[in-house]
């Protein structure tokens, strides 16, 4: 896997499982106006990138600010990554614009 940072973007590469193409995973910080942290997330929430996602979460945490989840473009969450979003969620993290799908994974 292959983790590249660019402007704040996080961008995580690495194969499928399966040895098929590359699975690419991207978190975007959102500039607000309130000084309310905002991160975008892009593709899939799976095995490695829930790691990443926890880091950032807490890296964005740790300055106090209020934390949203913006997952319009996530495509799919694997278990880890649902357990994750509910553990954010129960800590007050709001996650917005899930699809149909995340809902109901997410149990929202």
């Amino acid at each position: 896997m292959t983790f590249i940072i660019q402007s704040g973007t996080v961008l995580a590469l690495g194969r499928s499982g399966q040895g098929g193409p590359e699975e690419m995973l991207r978190i975007e910080p959102v500039e607000t106006s309130t000084g309310d942290c905002v991160l975008r997330l892009e593709g899939e929430v799976v095995g490695p990138w829930v790691a990443e996602i926890r880091r950032s979460c807490d890296q964005a945490l740790a300055t106090g600010a209020r934390l949203t989840l913006e997952l319009t473009d996530v495509t799919f969450i694997d278990r880890a990554g649902v357990e994750l979003f509910r553990r954010l969620m129960r800590a007050g993290v709001v996650v917005v614009n899930c699809s149909p799908f995340l809902q109901t994974q997410l149990g929202t």
